[in-house]
């Protein structure tokens, strides 16, 4: 899917098919209409920075709005667990009616990915927050994490 939400029927066309081959874009995206399609992806953060920037880049249109939290506050969780944890309490409601409302759109919900930096408060503290309140209201599904450590030349 490219910035402008369209696959590129160019190179489908180009691909072999098999005839026991599925399409399975709906796994991870949603379709609008006949050649839009959105990420089933929630963006939080609890200050707006990179999701500022994400907002105001060429892929801003491809990202559906309900599913982007940014804390009102703004101020982040300075880099902080605890705090990240904390500020994720106050929160979770919001992001817990964002994530079943995604979850009563799937045809078939198999589980979770969760991407986040464990640098900081945001990512590591709201981060191990959303995985506990995931194992407790979807036990049975697969949740899969992958971890951005930072860059220890940067620190």
């Amino acid at each position: 899917v490219n910035p402008n939400q369209q696959t590129s029927q160019q190179q489908q066309q180009q691909q072999p098919t098999f005839s026991h081959s599925i399409d399975r874009k709906d796994v991870f995206f949603y379709q609008a209409d006949d050649s839009h399609y959105i990420p089933r992806a929630l963006l939080l953060d609890l200050e707006p920075r990179v999701i500022n920037t994400i907002l105001t880049s060429p892929y801003a249109s491809l990202f559906n709005r309900e599913n982007i939290y940014l804390s009102p506050e703004g101020g982040g969780a300075g880099n902080i667990w605890s705090v990240g944890y904390e500020c994720g309490e106050k929160v979770m409601d919001t992001i817990l009616d964002m994530l079943d409302r995604e979850a009563e759109n799937s045809d078939s919900l198999e589980g979770f990915l969760l991407m986040h930096s464990i640098a900081g408060g945001t990512g590591s503290g709201m981060g191990s927050l959303i995985l506990e309140r995931l194992s407790d209201r979807f036990p049975k599904k697969v949740v899969q994490t992958y971890s951005v450590f930072p860059d220890q030349a940067q620190t």
